[in-house]
């Protein structure tokens, strides 16, 4: 498989995971600017803060 291969693997996997989906742009960004290491790295860090819970709203 190439890197990019693996890359696309990669984001339809954590799209399928999680649900939410990168724009075309920062797909291509960063496909284009990662090398594959540092691209996995940035899916696992996306991925962290997936599952953090964030509360947006506050009870009175």
């Amino acid at each position: 498989m190439t890197e990019t291969e693996e890359k696309i693997k990669r984001f339809e996997e954590y799209e399928r995971i999680h649900g939410l989906v990168f724009s075309k742009d920062h797909k291509q960004k960063m496909m284009d600017e990662l090398d594959l290491d540092s691209f996995t790295d940035k899916i696992n860090e996306y991925m962290y803060f997936a599952k953090k819970p964030t509360q947006i709203f506050r009870g009175s």
